[in-house]
């Protein structure tokens, strides 16, 4: 039987958990949006795979994968806008040159996105190996 001491000391060792979770996670996220924003040199990737460790040894696992696909989502949707969107034919597209050429840019900035996503994830994978859904 736990007394109210007791019972008082767990709480506070729950909520220190999830606090440290919490700055665990933020401090993981911080690396990734780095990682996304082709800016990985700077990184200790040891130390960004411990973090992922700790939160699922520390039962943090959803939080770290609903985490990591929101910000993988958010990543794609700000480089769709920002590349892909701008790309997208317009204007007179009877004329075939001109149709040829729009269609080529689109191509072209497709596969810039895909080149960047996947880059970012074969170092995100490195980090993330404790991940499994």
């Amino acid at each position: 039987m736990c007394t109210l001491i007791e019972d008082t000391r767990l709480n506070e060792t729950q909520h220190g958990a999830d606090a440290n979770a919490h700055e665990t996670w933020e401090r993981l996220k911080k690396a990734i949006l780095e990682i996304q924003n082709e800016n990985a040199s700077k990184l200790s990737f040891e130390e960004h795979y411990r973090y992922a460790y700790n939160l699922v040894l520390w039962k943090h696992g959803r939080t770290l994968y609903e985490g990591v696909l929101r910000l993988i989502a958010e990543h794609l949707a700000r480089l769709t806008n920002e590349i892909i969107a701008p790309t997208f034919p317009s204007g007179n597209l009877t004329d075939p040159v001109t149709r040829g050429q729009q269609g080529e840019m689109l191509v072209k900035a497709v596969r810039t996105v895909w080149d960047k996503h996947n880059s970012s994830m074969r170092k995100l994978a490195d980090i993330l190996k404790y991940m499994v859904r």
